[in-house]
């Protein structure tokens, strides 16, 4: 079996004084995030995956692919460095989707 580990967290992209839901001038974030890494077991490899979405709400129907993006992208907005032992010995490679919803066992509507 394959071992994943996953971490969400949130970050601030960009900055709008005019925000209605922010009237106490609280920090609200305006992204979130997620990082996987899972070793595939088959071919000794960590993989991984990543993605972020606005934090606000999602009214397009859009597959989880449109909100992949490099993990590297992740680390530059957020000033965190994310797996870097297997990524200084060039052991990382990008998670297939596909692979990810069957390990997860999700079904095709649940991709969307």
């Amino acid at each position: 079996a394959n071992t994943t580990v996953g971490i969400t967290y949130f970050c601030f992209l960009e900055h709008n004084n005019d925000d209605k839901h922010n009237k106490n001038c609280i920090a609200v974030p305006t992204h979130f995030f997620k990082v996987l890494l899972t070793k595939n077991e088959k071919i000794e490899q960590f993989e991984t995956a990543s993605f972020i979405m606005s934090n606000h709400h999602i009214t397009e129907n859009l597959p989880l692919s449109a909100y992949q993006c490099e993990v590297t992208d992740i680390e530059k907005c957020t000033g965190l460095q994310f797996f870097t032992k297997a990524a200084n010995n060039d052991q990382l490679y990008k998670m297939d989707l596909q692979q990810l919803f069957e390990q997860l066992h999700l079904s095709n509507e649940d991709k969307n």
